[in-house]
């Protein structure tokens, strides 16, 4: 596709990643997605993201307090926790940034 002159959006480290994704394995990074996105619903549930959304997974519920306070609240910083040990997807949205923010992450196990 680089010598088509094509515009490939995702770094060569997520292109690595799909490769163990199309071999049935586990994401082998820490998600990082409960800091670096939130999704809220229409039944003001707060997600770490859209497959914990989609899968029914934990959430938070909104009550009209500042989403500084929600993030720091102990129920959500369990989610966070949950989340960074969740390996159930490639999405390149959540895992982009899961590779920004695993900078030791050794790329050569997953080539």
């Amino acid at each position: 596709m680089k010598k088509k002159g094509e515009i490939i959006e995702n770094s060569l480290e997520y292109l690595f990643l799909i490769k163990s994704f199309f071999q049935g394995k586990k994401l082998p990074l820490k998600c990082a997605a409960a800091y670096t996105h939130i999704i809220i619903d229409a039944y003001y549930r707060i997600f770490p993201c859209f497959s914990w959304l989609e899968m029914g997974r934990g959430y938070v519920l909104w009550k009209g307090k500042p989403i500084r306070e929600i993030f720091d609240s102990i129920e959500y910083q369990d989610i966070v926790e949950q989340a960074l040990q969740c390996r159930d997807c490639y999405w390149n949205c959540h895992q982009e940034l899961s590779l920004l923010f695993n900078p030791f992450f050794n790329y050569e196990n997953i080539k």
